[in-house]
């Protein structure tokens, strides 16, 4: 990882662009024409859509784990959704896997910046649920982030464990693991001694609905 100190800006950045870019060297990906999106929009994966994945397809999808838990949070949920087909990949999930890398070869100087916060640290996070997302057991996926000093500090994008059965179940399953991960960071932040404050969560009901806001207060 990369760290990269502006001293006249007062921000600092970590980033992997050596990683990204020998990442897609090796798939002779540098040149290939760069996608907006990590996956195409409306991209819904299944088991055994297709012939096995080539060889290889492990360290691939190991190289987009690493970049997706360390600086890129922005491919973590395409990640997480290749994640669930690792024991049987198919050529549909590789090809999904290579879209990955035409997204990277557009950003891959992107990384987390953090900036000097004048108003002290203040905390607040984001949770949304894909409702019935997975197409071979219908679960939702549970996506959530948090920012502090201008940055995102924490993320996730992960299956359910059950399946909800409705959209107000799976964003009210989303909204309670935001709380925990609230809820932790805050006690992270009691235990080195920063200032702990109520956290505002904001949580998309739907796309015709405005977000709605939870508070988490530390007791």
């Amino acid at each position: 990882m990369e760290i990269t100190r502006n001293r006249s800006a007062s921000t600092i950045k970590l980033s992997n662009d050596q990683a990204t870019l020998a990442l897609l060297s090796q798939y002779s990906m540098l040149d290939c024409k760069p996608s907006n999106t990590p996956l195409p929009t409306g991209t819904k994966l299944q088991a055994n859509d297709g012939e096995p994945a080539p060889p290889g397809y492990s360290n691939l999808f190991g190289s987009l784990l690493y970049l997706s838990i360390t600086t890129r949070p922005d491919i973590a949920q395409a990640v997480g959704a290749l994640a669930r087909y690792m024991s049987k990949p198919t050529t549909n999930q590789f090809n999904a896997a290579i879209h990955v890398l035409r997204y990277l070869t557009g950003t891959a100087n992107k990384g987390i910046v953090f900036t000097k916060n004048t108003d002290g640290i203040v905390l607040h996070g984001y949770c949304d649920a894909d409702y019935a997302g997975n197409l071979d057991n219908r679960r939702s996926t549970t996506g959530y982030c948090f920012l502090s000093s201008g940055a995102i500090i924490s993320w996730s994008s992960r299956l359910q464990q059950t399946v909800a059965v409705s959209t107000a179940e799976a964003e009210y399953m989303a909204a309670a693991a935001a709380v925990k991960e609230a809820l932790w960071l805050q006690h992270l932040w009691a235990d080195v001694d920063l200032p702990v404050q109520s956290t505002t969560i904001c949580s998309a009901q739907s796309s015709s609905q405005s977000s709605s806001f939870t508070t988490v207060q530390t007791h």
